[in-house]
């Protein structure tokens, strides 16, 4: 519960601020609180000039709850208001990431860590960074993934920090639904998009930084944040609980949210920004040059090679087909190629994989919001999302009588969809 203290609370909209985050307010026009409501208190804030009624305040705060949370504001201008907002995120955050710890230690038999399938470095240094809380909370943990580590730089990063990451088959999953550990969403909200677990399968802990307008359940901790990678949510929760950062959990961190954010050019914010800085003080100098000077895998350049003969430009929108590829990884790949095109602003770039038809789509136009359009035009015969910027999606084949109408009516409605 918060306290504010102000004799005019209106006036700068500060009530409506606190309980539209979802705060319990209590609302006085002076410093004689009851005993009964200071006891209540998480934070005390107090908007005015009488220094020594405050310091009585504090006193009797301290006194009845251990605390000294008492913040003095001698005036409610912008600034200060700014400030105060600032003091009460930064606090928000922390009470969050504790929650987290928290939530960790009641994973008692243990704590089966799942990433998205086909896992990108973001994801896979999330799941490192969730593993160090989990040892910290002296519970054992192990990572699974579906699909293939992709792109040659998973590899490089996987050997280059020794961290264990274990395949799941339909056996597996199975058997591990039916151990008595507790399951963790890692980079994914929601069971059977983009992953294999079946639907209905109840994660403890979601953590996710994709953006989502689907229910999503949670019976422990859901944190879905729309930042630019959950290499960022990760790091800040590393922060919060005070622990230790190794040089190669950082450099993956760091990676994580390079590529998630186009180097550092795409989706990203303050709350990104401000991993960066922290997680530069402990990267590891000699493993980030080896990581971002991975070379491309043959199988990507032959797709690109498709793409760019396939490629069709309508104002200033590409869409194109890369074909039959062998690790879907290709096609997010490829449309950050093609966006490169002079005269080009938005790309969607398809690509066919076990009878499924997956999309990646990349955008500079600010206008556009291509996570809600692409949910819009294939989430009702498919899945589909993602951010402003940059978004995917995938749908059945069987949607469809053949691979060539299939390519014709996605790229149609991709067409529409930005042009309307």
């Amino acid at each position: 519960m918060l306290i504010l203290v102000h004799s005019d609370l209106n006036s700068h909209g500060i009530i409506e601020y606190f309980q539209k985050a979802g705060e319990e307010v209590g609302c006085f026009k002076s410093l004689d609180i009851p005993d009964e409501e200071l006891k209540k208190a998480e934070m005390v804030i107090f908007f005015g000039d009488d220094t020594d009624g405050l310091s009585q305040l504090r006193q009797r705060t301290r006194s009845l709850t251990g605390k000294d949370d008492v913040v003095m504001v001698e005036s409610t201008d912008n600034l200060v208001f700014n400030s105060i907002m600032h003091l009460i995120e930064e606090e928000r955050r922390k009470r969050n990431s504790l929650h987290l710890m928290e939530t960790v230690k009641t994973c008692t038999d243990g704590l089966n860590i799942f990433v998205h399938d086909n896992p990108d470095p973001d994801a896979i240094a999330s799941a490192m960074a969730l593993e160090v809380i989990c040892r910290e909370a002296g519970v054992v943990s192990k990572v699974y993934y579906n699909g293939d580590i992709g792109y040659t730089e998973n590899e490089t990063l996987l050997e280059c920090t020794g961290f264990k990451i274990e395949k799941m088959t339909s056996e597996d999953i199975i058997s591990l639904r039916q151990e008595k550990k507790d399951i963790a969403f890692v980079d994914f909200a929601r069971p059977g998009e983009n992953n294999k677990l079946p639907e209905g399968t109840v994660a403890k802990i979601i953590i996710d930084h994709h953006y989502t307008n689907k229910d999503v359940t949670g019976t422990g901790f859901v944190d879905i944040k729309s930042v630019g990678a959950t290499s960022t949510l990760m790091t800040e929760h590393l922060q919060n609980l005070n622990l230790p950062v190794t040089p190669y959990l950082a450099s993956a961190l760091l990676y994580g949210i390079k590529v998630d954010t186009r180097d550092y050019t795409r989706n990203i914010g303050p709350a990104d920004f401000q991993a960066i800085a922290y997680l530069n003080g402990f990267a590891d100098s000699e493993i980030l040059p080896i990581l971002e000077s991975v070379p491309m895998d043959p199988d990507t350049i032959e797709a690109l090679g498709r793409a760019i003969s396939n490629r069709k430009i309508e104002n200033k929108t590409m869409t194109s087909f890369a074909g039959h590829i062998n690790q879907r990884d290709d096609i997010p790949q490829v449309a950050e190629i093609l966006e490169g095109e002079r005269d080009v602003f938005t790309v969607l770039v398809m690509g066919i994989f076990q009878d499924t038809i997956y999309m990646s789509a990349r955008s500079k136009d600010p206008k556009l919001n291509l996570g809600s359009i692409m949910k819009r035009l294939y989430d009702d015969i498919g899945s589909a999302g993602g951010h402003q910027h940059s978004a995917g999606g995938n749908v059945p084949l069987t949607e469809f009588k053949n691979e060539e109408e299939a390519v014709k009516e996605l790229s149609k409605k991709f067409m529409d969809g930005v042009n309307k």
